[in-house]
């Protein structure tokens, strides 16, 4: 009878010497994310975002449109330049819009900035740390929606299980096994800017954001201790707040088109009186000014060598 195997090496964010890559510092997580990777774990930080960004002072910005080929190269590039150690995919775009409604570019602006981009930013990091023993991290953050179609959200949704089942591959093949770790992050609701209460939500969303106003600080905190604790897992789901959790749970355990009809019922966004075939103004309240990535790389590339030279 054979010995059994030894257990997998926990692997675990901490001390210092890390360089972290996270796309949307612009606001929001992003942006205390690269907080505490600076102050907490004494990394070095390139955020990736369209505006520049406070807060971010260890290694430089990158300003880039994501969901542009030029963006996504100058960040392929910093990537095989720089080899972070952490790659955190934040960035993401959203507009509320009916499927019949939504203009092509729309379409390809959503799905390149939440599929494409991580991916091939997911791809690179494999490549770039393919054979080496360094500990490496992706870490994806996804959304409960990943699990369900919601009304007007539909390409949202799309992109958010597109990069679950993405990392999640990524995680199991087996030349990643040594060194690359694949996070999930599933973050329950909280108060970011991305997507304000509008007038035609639904009740519960109306009621629940009303009373719940949880920033994007204690979620960051949240997310760096479960990441200081460490996992022995090659692909680590990490869901934070019980609304988030229990989303996933109802959603993974009644999947069907009766509870899909309940959902909606209950989170849908309801039609507005200016809800034609084009929602005008009143839908792009907040569309441009995301908490996505938003970058061009020239000015990055040129932080990043003056940061070398110290």
């Amino acid at each position: 009878m054979s010995p059994p195997r030894p257990l997998p090496r926990r692997r675990r964010i901490e001390g210092r010497g890390g360089r972290w890559l996270i796309t949307g510092t612009g606001r929001g997580l992003g942006r205390e994310l690269a907080r505490l990777a600076e102050d907490e774990l004494g990394a070095e930080v390139i955020g990736i975002d369209r505006s520049e960004p406070a807060g971010v002072r260890s290694a430089g910005h990158l300003r880039a449109d994501l969901s542009t080929r030029s963006g996504m190269e100058q960040a392929l590039e910093l990537i095989r330049d720089w080899k972070p150690t952490v790659l955190v995919n934040n960035a993401a775009t959203n507009q509320s819009r009916r499927v019949a409604d939504t203009p092509e570019p729309l379409v390809d602006e959503i799905i390149t900035v939440g599929f494409t981009t991580p991916f091939m930013l997911m791809r690179e990091m494999a490549r770039v740390h393919r054979g080496t023993d360094q500990d490496t991290w992706v870490i994806n953050i996804v959304s409960p929606y990943r699990q369900i179609g919601v009304r007007t959200h539909s390409l949202y949704c799309a992109t958010k299980a597109a990069l679950s089942r993405a990392g999640e591959a990524l995680g199991v093949e087996p030349e990643t096994a040594g060194s690359l770790t694949v996070v999930s992050v599933v973050p329950g609701a909280f108060a970011s800017g991305f997507r304000p209460v509008e007038p035609h939500d639904a009740w519960l969303v109306r009621t629940y954001r009303g009373l719940r106003s949880r920033s994007a600080a204690p979620v960051a905190t949240q997310l760096v201790a479960r990441l200081r604790r460490g996992t022995r897992r090659r692909h680590w789901t990490i869901r934070l707040g019980w609304d988030g959790r229990a989303f996933e749970v109802i959603t993974r355990l009644g999947t069907g088109d009766l509870l899909l009809a309940a959902i909606d019922a209950l989170i849908g966004q309801r039609p507005g009186p200016a809800d034609g075939h084009d929602r005008g103004a009143a839908e792009d309240h907040d569309e441009r000014d995301r908490d996505v990535p938003e970058v061009g790389l020239g000015e990055a590339a040129h932080q990043h060598e003056a940061h070398q030279q110290h």
